[in-house]
């Protein structure tokens, strides 16, 4: 638990943090920023608990004292900051959560870990409050910020931290982590990874998402009518396609990769490499309904769309557009 060597890719973050600590050159203050469910908590938990452990060594031992202190989350030397008002971090969770505390020596281990939570939440008061011990910390004091965003935090902060940033990790280690250390078939780790985009935590919240399900059955459906039925019943889907209009990327982006599979089945027959596993019997049945025409009409209308979103065009009217001219297509 909290080891680097346990941690799904991040290949060069390990490295930037393991070779610190092997040079005896860990900075001061990090900013950790990254997409929610990317692992920001994981990397930085790792990273303070082999800190603290008293191997010194490259990766934590998970058996000395502070291991298993760091492990049940009574580790006295590692604080966690966090805002005590919905509206973020405030100045006074600044002064009494770090500035009242800073100077205080670590109880026993060698260095005093402060952890801020959502730390681009912070007001600009709040963090003018930090300025001032994030330039002239106490030796034994660092500082690792998480932050979905680093924008949000002012040129002196952000001047004053080494910044690691976290980017997507390949879907076939989203697919592997899924299939060995959560135990989800291949099949439907196949489905997350393809939609995580790189992060695991997403792929963990679709798997037990039904929301998911629902669009998913949803978005098979509009497949099934536009395949099947005729015009008339293949508009009556735009209604559905309104339905995610909230969520309009992320629906497109299923349709997407239902019609990947209608192609690939088409060229490649059963051996084709599937997202969609478990339905292909509905592959199976709407493939010889689905013209290569049929699929680049709605493909092109899909990409277009979720292209030209900023603009507010009509997604109702494109949609509607989108399937006519699908239907049409031979």
């Amino acid at each position: 638990m909290y080891r680097f060597a346990e941690i799904q890719g991040y290949d060069e973050v390990k490295n930037h943090f393991q070779s610190a600590l092997r040079m005896n050159k860990v900075s001061h203050a990090y900013i950790i920023e990254g997409e929610v469910g990317m692992g920001k908590k994981l990397i930085a938990s790792t990273f303070a608990k082999t800190l603290q452990c008293e191997t010194h060594g490259e990766d934590a031992c998970d058996t000395c004292q502070s291991c298993r202190l760091f492990d049940t989350g009574n580790h006295p030397d590692v604080i966690h900051v966090r805002a005590t008002k919905k509206t973020g971090i405030g100045v006074d969770d600044i002064r009494e959560q770090i500035n009242g505390d800073v100077h205080i020596k670590p109880y026993v281990y060698a260095y005093k870990i402060y952890i801020i939570h959502d730390a681009d939440k912070m007001t600009i008061q709040a963090q003018n409050a930090m300025l001032k011990t994030i330039e002239e910390p106490p030796n034994y004091v660092r500082f690792i910020l998480l932050a979905t965003h680093s924008h949000p935090f002012l040129p002196t902060v952000l001047s004053r931290c080494v910044m690691v940033k976290l980017k997507p990790i390949g879907s076939n280690l989203v697919e592997a982590y899924l299939m060995t250390s959560m135990q989800v078939p291949d099949y439907q780790a196949k489905l997350y990874s393809a939609f995580s985009r790189g992060n695991i935590g997403r792929a963990l919240t679709l798997k037990d998402s039904e929301s998911f399900k629902e669009m998913r059955q949803d978005m098979i459906g509009i497949m099934n009518a536009i395949a099947n039925d005729g015009k008339v019943r293949a508009l009556e889907q735009v209604a559905l396609f309104e339905k995610y209009s909230e969520q309009k990327s992320e629906f497109l982006d299923l349709c997407l990769t239902w019609l990947r599979d209608l192609m690939m089945l088409k060229s490649l027959g059963e051996d084709a490499s599937i997202i969609h596993g478990d339905q292909m019997n509905q592959l199976l049945k709407q493939a010889p309904h689905m013209s290569y025409n049929k699929m680049n009409t709605l493909m092109n209308g899909m990409e277009k769309i979720i292209r030209y979103d900023r603009l507010h065009i009509n997604y109702s009217l494109s949609v509607e557009v989108m399937i006519i001219k699908a239907m049409n297509a031979h």
